[in-house]
């Protein structure tokens, strides 16, 4: 009798033992599947948004969502608060697009833009040396390239087309040309000449470029899920669309 009582409480144990095993593992599992993927609060243009429109004004035309923190830019915002609320946009948003804090600017800076006829403005938040804004000016040409995240698997040296954007820990980067040659129609420090040297000689510069609507399209749908860089082109310049480059060609002869 005393060895079957023995054998139930061993029984019994071992039960709450396995359990408790699953039940940990469980949890550990929901816990890797969520890392990196917290929601985080943003705004998206419910319909489209007119270059020049305050933030209070947006409010209306714009929806609160929740997203996962690594799928969406770094200032993006969830708000607007009183102190941007005199803010404008300086291009415009299209329906489904994110409202970010490198699109505000002050009316001034705005208004103080010359569109050529027939074209979209859209900002791009650029980091840049302490020289960017005097390399950089109104009136230049720049190419633009994009650089994302793309799915592994795929045989070395291939890079999608940009339809297959994840947003994964270890996944395959890419950098392709985006925009052959527009125009920068302006160029705004974010930081003064002081805080830039104060701190480490870089600072955020918001390079608004005219593009048609196609373009506008690549550029908006770029600066959203990926990385936007600028190069400075001229008459001279040889740039045409290519397959570009990923992490396993990047050293590549000819790449």
């Amino acid at each position: 009798m005393n060895r079957r009582i023995v054998a139930i409480i061993v029984a019994v144990l071992l039960a709450v033992v396995g359990t408790t095993a699953v039940l940990i593992y469980v949890n550990n599992a929901d816990a890797r599947a969520i890392e990196g993927k917290e929601p985080v609060p943003v705004l998206v243009a419910e319909e489209s948004i007119p270059a020049g429109t305050s933030a209070e004004d947006a409010k209306a035309l714009l929806r609160a969502e929740n997203m996962p923190a690594e799928s969406v830019p770094s200032d993006v915002l969830g708000s607007i608060d009183a102190d941007i609320e005199e803010l404008v946009t300086s291009a415009p948003l299209a329906p489904g697009q994110l409202l970010t804090r490198s699109v505000l600017v002050d009316r001034s800076v705005q208004e103080s833009i010359a569109l050529p006829k027939g074209k979209l403005a859209v900002t791009i938040p650029v980091e840049a040396g302490s020289q960017g804004d005097e390399q950089l000016t109104s009136g230049l040409h720049v190419a633009v390239f994009d650089t994302f995240t793309v799915e592994q698997g795929a045989g070395p040296g291939f890079i999608p087309s940009g339809e297959k954007l994840m947003f994964k820990k270890g996944n395959n980067h890419a950098t392709r040309l985006l925009l052959p040659k527009v125009e920068v129609i302006d160029v705004v420090a974010e930081k003064s000449r002081d805080e830039e040297r104060s701190a480490s000689g870089f600072g955020k510069y918001l390079v608004t470029v005219a593009v048609s609507q196609q373009e506008a399209e690549k550029l908006i749908h770029a600066l959203n899920t990926g990385t936007v860089s600028l190069a400075q082109v001229n008459d001279d310049s040889k740039v045409k669309p290519g397959r570009g480059v990923d992490n396993r060609n990047l050293f590549n002869k000819g790449a």
